[in-house]
């Protein structure tokens, strides 16, 4: 009878230590899935077409995708800092925070400047897998790359940056049209371990150079946490 017991007990730390073994890797495998599954089905093409051609509504322009206002937010005196997705950020006041849960998790939305602006700049932010042995200007040039690719769009400049403690990289694409807007674009490569945040600047052409000083210090604040 002992030595029965003493079977059993073996066999049940046996079963049990697998058990744990696989509902983790499970688990881990899951949350791998999830962002890889989000790459997937939102190949961005830098920004689905700049958000459907963007408007100026409170409405977000992603029509296939439900986007919600930002609630996760701290307030200073003249800024919103949003935590959440695994990153914070700082933007102005005036600025809309709209977030869904695919790859692209936050947009930052200016606001129209006038009754006849029909675009409204923003930075997008999203999360991708990526391989380990990458680094930001290496999956840069592969994204570059198949941007051509899909759509054409070539770049102007590209550059190695620094974005508080991470090292970035980051480029800058000429100008396309989208709708009845020439649109301008700049996206900022972060990555640490296997995952890549993306942050795309799109603005008018012609108001590119001034949304780039506006936009210097929203980018340069962000942080993964």
């Amino acid at each position: 009878m002992k030595y029965i017991r003493l079977i059993l007990l073996v066999f049940i730390l046996i079963f049990g230590c697998n058990a744990n073994s696989k509902q983790i890797e499970k688990n881990e495998t899951s949350n791998k899935t999830e962002i890889t599954n989000n790459k997937e089905n939102n190949s961005d093409d830098l920004e689905n077409d700049v958000q459907k051609n963007n408007k100026t509504t409170e409405e977000p322009a992603h029509t296939d995708q439900k986007w919600t206002r930002a609630q996760i937010l701290t307030e200073t005196n003249n800024s919103f800092i949003y935590e959440n997705n695994g990153f914070e950020i700082v933007y102005p006041k005036d600025w809309d925070a709209i977030e869904n849960d695919g790859a692209t998790k936050l947009r930052l939305v200016s606001q129209a400047e006038n009754e006849n602006d029909t675009f409204r700049e923003d930075i997008a932010i999203s999360i991708k897998l990526t391989s380990l042995n990458d680094t930001s200007e290496s999956y840069a040039k592969k994204d570059v790359f198949d941007i051509e690719a899909r759509i054409g769009l070539k770049t102007e400049t590209e550059q190695g940056i620094e974005i508080g403690p991470y090292s970035a990289y980051r480029v800058i694409f000429k100008p396309r049209v989208v709708g009845n807007s020439t649109i301008k674009q700049m996206r900022t490569y972060i990555i640490r371990a296997d995952v890549v945040y993306l942050l795309t600047l799109s603005t008018e052409e012609k108001q590119f150079a001034r949304y780039l000083d506006i936009t210097k210090p929203i980018i340069e604040s962000f942080r993964i946490t």
